[in-house]
């Protein structure tokens, strides 16, 4: 165990507190000079987004002063448009005539309800 007698305060140099308060004051100094270069970014981008958005919006220019843009057709001529062809189904089915055509030669058979060979009687389960 130690003894009152034996135990010893810390000797501190005489610009002990002067040190501590030049190295407070650069820290703070540091952190001020942190804040102001945070807010000259901060005012630059916003006023760099406020500039682009003013010159790409079309709103800025409600009086007139200058001339929208107008929208210009391009003709594109459809696939059958040549042939005859004018339905839509047409135009969003351009190879469904086969297949078409094709239903309805098989629908045309005299008493047949499905196509030939699609269902005859002997290939019927009937189990």
């Amino acid at each position: 165990m130690l003894n009152a007698s034996e135990v010893t305060e810390p000797r501190l140099s005489t610009d002990f507190a002067a040190r501590v308060l030049r190295r407070a004051d650069v820290v703070r100094a540091r952190r001020r000079q942190f804040g102001r270069i945070a807010a000259v970014c901060a005012v630059v981008s916003f006023s760099a987004a406020a500039i682009a958005t003013y010159r790409i919006a079309p709103w800025h220019a409600q009086d007139g002063a200058t001339a929208r843009a107008e929208p210009q057709l391009i003709a594109v001529e459809l696939p059958g448009t040549r042939s005859g062809e004018t339905s839509v189904l047409d135009f969003l089915f351009p190879d469904a005539a086969p297949v078409a055509r094709f239903a309805t030669q098989y629908s045309e058979d005299e008493g047949a309800d499905t196509a030939p060979g699609v269902l005859d009687e002997d290939d019927a389960d009937t189990s």
